[in-house]
Order: structure tokens, then C-alpha cells, then sequence
């Protein structure tokens, strides 16, 4: 590839043509060996609460379902009552997978419609699904592998999720102390060579624009690396990325899932959280098996993003991350969010001697680091660090992202390995420990700062830092 940066493009959504209006994503539906088994992992450790069921008790013949909610969040669990079936051939080939990940819309008919006749082969003509609460109409397309898109106009339905569906009234109850929101995004793995394929597809059929674009320069290890393309809807609020393998000393992530799922599928589905700390403190405590990037291991290689991500365990069906958003608001009332998303930002960011060692120059330098500092233009930053020289004071934030820079910036791996984030009165307590890999080896650093928020962002900050002290091998 030419490139070795991630192409951004800030007004994705102004390029979109919305011939389809699309509401959101209405649910994602699991096909799985065990519906009730998937439920009762998802509720219990997960914190989803169970709301709908079908199954023989409610007339349907062939499988059995439960649906469960999280706040914007809700997922469906499907498995086969009979060992023959479109289900259970899924399962029997891929194991528990996404087969369905549903678009809300107004007009089901229609938005089948505007797809086929721009190329999608229907997965299902529009239907009408009567009930005591009303009418659900819904028609569905087929995307990459198995996978499909589903309409659905629930404008005069008023029940809890579809006919033939019952209500659970007496749910046992959900686990708390997370905070996951709503679906942030749904990563497809597709083989070589499809990846732009599947973007003409969302670009032309369905009227997504391109958010972003890694290489394979950007998303890689010293072995393993993908090349993506971000697509986004005409609101912005359904984002799906394609992947596809690229070349490496050993065989790529994605080619590992196309080799073991069988066919192309839904690799992971992120969730937004606004306490991602909080959150996965929650989960590890109920045994979530969540995996982080290893200092040795490195497995998810030093991607440029915003989110700190952590997976579910293979128990679950198909993979689910949580993840902060790429963008937050910062204000005295959100501080905290603030200054998590500025230490995300920081420890996943890859320096400039790395973009140097890729063949490329520093865009955006000091400015570029500033962004990533979430202060605001007067902000006064002051630190103690154990030097000869201890003290620094800089004002506003290209001069304090300097300062960041010149502390992380020679760093081709940076890892964030634990952080935490505490209210003192009117401050904000944030202390992190990061380890990275510089020419002369690992080092750790750990560092403790008092911030006081502001109206846009982080208008004071006294930090005191540990130095930077070599990690035996």
C-alpha cells in the first residue's frame, strides 16, 4: 500500500445518499446451540435482561428464542429444536454466530425495494407478522457470508419484540455495575479482495459513505496484519467495518477467522460505554474472560484508536467488545469520561518514530497530540517527575502536548496496563500505569494527576510521574 496512515473522512455522513433512512440498529440476532444457556451468560454475567421467548410454549415449531435488552442494546438468541433446518446446519458449520443484525426503518416495503433493485439479493420479501398487539412488517437482504439485513417497521406493533413472541414477566434478575449503552459498531471479516467489494455494496445498495480507511501499515503486529474500510449510514449511527487479511510473517487474524467460521461472518460487535473502567471492573469480578493486548504477546498490535476494547470469552456466542467512543464531550459534568478517553488516547496512539519507522512523516505533530490532550486553550499544566530537573509548567495544550510528546513519543508499542479514576471534591483523581517499548527495550511508567475540569475540557492538571524505569525481559 502506498499509505501507511488511517484516511479519515470527518464528513462521512454529508457524502451519504439516504435514499434509505435508517433509524438505528433495531437488533442483533444470534443463531447458537443453546439459546437458553447463551440468555442466562448474557443476563447473569453480562448484565442483559431477558424480556421475550418463543418456542413450543408459544407455537413455533422448529426453534426456540429469547431476546434480551441492555439500555439501547438488544440482542437475540435462536437455536434449532430439531437437528435439521437452515439453523442447525449454521451451527453444525459455524458454531454460535451472528446470523441477523436488523435495521429499525419506517417503512419496511420500501426499504426492500430501494436495496434489491440496487443489487441486493433479497433474503425475504416484505412480510406482515399479525399479533394481539398489532402488525410488524419486515423484509430482509442477504450481506456477506450468512449474514443478513433485516427492515423492520414496528410503527403499529406494540408488543415487546415480534409475534410469536411472549412477554417474560418475572425475569430473574440482571447483573449491575456495568454501563454498556448501545451497539457502536459490527466488524465484518471478508476474504482477500472483498473488502471493496462489500464497501460498493453498503456504499451503492444501501447509501453508506467511507468513515475511514486503515492499511494494512496501521492494524498490525510484528506478524499478523488487516486492512479495513469503515462504513457509516446517512445519520451516523450504524458504522460497519470490513476487514480483510493482508500479508504477514504468519497468517493474518482475519484469515484465521475466515479458516475456522468457515465462511465470512461478523467477527465482533463493539458496545459504547461511557465507564469502561467501571464496566469491565464489573465483568472481570462476575468471570468474564476478558482479553487485553499482552506486553509480550501483543496480539492486537498497536492500533490508532480511542477505545480501549475487551473481549468476551469463547463461551459466548460469536465475540462481544466493549468500547469507548471515538469522540466524547467534555464538560465539568463529565470529566471523568474525559480524561479516560484523553488516557485511552494516549496509550494506543502510535508515536512518530514508529510512523517514521513505516516510511511515513508526523501529520498533525504537536497539534495532533494537543487534540488528544482534551485541554482547553488556557489550560495550565504543572509536574513533578523524578529527574534532575523535576519541575514542568506549561500553559495551554500544544505546549503541554509537547511535553506528553517528548515523554511517549519515541515509543513503538505503547500500552495502557491499568488505570483508575477517582472524584475528589471539585477534582479528579486519574493515576495510570503504562508500559512501552522503545530501540532500547520496555520501560514502565506510572503517573498520578489532579485535574480540575472545565467547561470544554481539562482547564488545570498537577501530575507527578514515576519516570521511566527498564522492565527486565
Amino acid at each position: 500500500m502506498a499509505s501507511t496512515l488511517a484516511r479519515a473522512n470527518a464528513r462521512a455522513t454529508d457524502h451519504t445518499t439516504d435514499f434509505l433512512p435508517l433509524k438505528g440498529i433495531d437488533h442483533v440476532e444470534f443463531w447458537v446451540g443453546n439459546a437458553k444457556q447463551a440468555a442466562a451468560y448474557y443476563r447473569a454475567l453480562w448484565g442483559f435482561t431477558p424480556v421475550a421467548y418463543a418456542g413450543l410454549e408459544t407455537g413455533v415449531r422448529d426453534r426456540t428464542s429469547f431476546v434480551l435488552i441492555q439500555n439501547e442494546i438488544r440482542f437475540v438468541f435462536t437455536a434449532p429444536l430439531t437437528p435439521e433446518g437452515e439453523i442447525a446446519d449454521h451451527v453444525r458449520k459455524h458454531g454460535d454466530g451472528v446470523h441477523d443484525i436488523a435495521f429499525a426503518v419506517d417503512d419496511a416495503a420500501s426499504a426492500w425495494r430501494e436495496t434489491t433493485s440496487r443489487g441486493a439479493r433479497s433474503a425475504l420479501e416484505p412480510t406482515e407478522l399479525k399479533g394481539d398487539k398489532g402488525i410488524l412488517r419486515r423484509s430482509a437482504i442477504h450481506t456477506y457470508g450468512e449474514v443478513i439485513h433485516s427492515f423492520v417497521d414496528r410503527s403499529d406493533y406494540r408488543g415487546t419484540f415480534a409475534p410469536g413472541y411472549h412477554r417474560i414477566r418475572n425475569p430473574a434478575p440482571a447483573a449491575a455495575g456495568q454501563t454498556l449503552l448501545e451497539i457502536d459498531h459490527c466488524v465484518g471479516n471478508v476474504e482477500l479482495g472483498d473488502m471493496n467489494r462489500f464497501v460498493d455494496f453498503y456504499r451503492d445498495v444501501l447509501g453508506f459513505s467511507q468513515l475511514v480507511h486503515y492499511d494494512d501499515k496501521v492494524i498490525h503486529t510484528e506478524y499478523s496484519a488487516l486492512m479495513s474500510k469503515v462504513m457509516t449510514n446517512g445519520n451516523g449511527r450504524i458504522k460497519f467495518p470490513i476487514n480483510e487479511p493482508a500479508a504477514g510473517k504468519r497468517k493474518s487474524q482475519i484469515q484465521e477467522f475466515l479458516d475456522y467460521y468457515l465462511d465470512e461472518g461478523t467477527q465482533h460487535i463493539a458496545l459504547r460505554t461511557t465507564d469502561i473502567v467501571g464496566s469491565v471492573r464489573a465483568l472481570r469480578e462476575r468471570g468474564v474472560e476478558l482479553a487485553y493486548r499482552s506486553r509480550r504477546s501483543r496480539s492486537w498490535g498497536s492500533r490508532p484508536t480511542a477505545t480501549r476494547k475487551a473481549t468476551c470469552s469463547r463461551s459466548s456466542p460469536s465475540r462481544c467488545r466493549i468500547a469507548r467512543p471515538s469522540s466524547l464531550k467534555s464538560s465539568s459534568g463529565t470529566g471523568r469520561a474525559a480524561l479516560e478517553s484523553a488516557i485511552s488516547r494516549r496509550s494506543s496512539r502510535r508515536s512518530s518514530a514508529s510512523r517514521r519507522s513505516a516510511g511515513t512523516s508526523d501529520v498533525g505533530g504537536d497539534r495532533a497530540w494537543a487534540r488528544a490532550t482534551l485541554l482547553e486553550a488556557d489550560a495550565r499544566f504543572r509536574a513533578v517527575v523524578a529527574q534532575r530537573e523535576p519541575f514542568r509548567d506549561r500553559l495551554g495544550p500544544e505546549e503541554t502536548a509537547a511535553q506528553f510528546k517528548r515523554w511517549f513519543g519515541d515509543a513503538d508499542v505503547t500500552e495502557l496496563v491499568s488505570s483508575s479514576v477517582e472524584q475528589v471534591a471539585d477534582r479528579v483523581r486519574i493515576s495510570y500505569r503504562i508500559h512501552e517499548h522503545e530501540p532500547d527495550g520496555w520501560f514502565v511508567v506510572e503517573q498520578q494527576a489532579f485535574v480540575t475540569p472545565g467547561e470544554r475540557g481539562i482547564a488545570y492538571m498537577n501530575l507527578v510521574c514515576s519516570g521511566f524505569r527498564p522492565v527486565p525481559d
